[in-house]
């Protein structure tokens, strides 16, 4: 039973590595869809990506050290096969804090529902909201809100960046 429990664990584990590095090296999705420099990538997973509208960004609030940002983002399934097609198209409204360093969601969006995107945890660290809301805070303002931050990776226990330089390249 430790055995199957174990093997189980561990087949988990690499699952769920597999997840966070396709959605950070975007797997084989397209870096722009249709070419259109206008909706680069933000985030992957498996074969499926999701677009930021640049055009779409809009900030709502801009009042240091408090901000408030929304963007349009299109999800393609299976953007990595070749579909070009949008999906979905969804607003995403976040309002960040730069004195104490918090970025957070509105969860219904319009409603100023907010919830902290932590840096500190690893599943949102990973995850498509807080992809949006660093690409979207940095095509405002040129500046990386949670990218300047380093977390311990589990895999090599080394500090590592939360966004790499090259995520920042297309959301000037």
């Amino acid at each position: 039973m430790r055995k199957i429990m174990t093997l189980l664990l561990a087949l988990a584990m690499m699952v769920t590595a597999s997840m966070a590095s396709a959605s950070a090296e975007h797997g084989d999705c397209p870096e722009h869809l249709a070419g259109d420099s206008n909706f680069p990538i933000v985030y992957a997973l498996w074969h499926d990506g999701w677009y930021v509208d640049k055009s779409s960004l809009n900030v709502q609030r801009y009042d240091p050290p408090y901000y408030v940002i929304a963007v349009n983002v299109v999800t393609v399934p299976d953007a990595a096969g070749g579909n070009q097609s949008m999906n979905n198209v969804k607003t995403f409204r976040f309002f960040y804090n730069i004195d104490q360093k918090g970025m957070y969601i509105d969860q219904h969006t319009g409603n100023d529902d907010w919830a902290l995107l932590d840096v500190e945890d690893p599943d949102e660290r990973a995850g498509l909201p807080m992809a949006i809301g660093e690409a979207a805070f940095y095509q405002a303002y040129h500046m990386k809100f949670y990218g300047s931050k380093t977390f311990l990776d589990a895999k090599t226990q080394k500090q590592k960046p939360v966004y790499d330089d090259d995520f920042y390249e297309d959301f000037n």
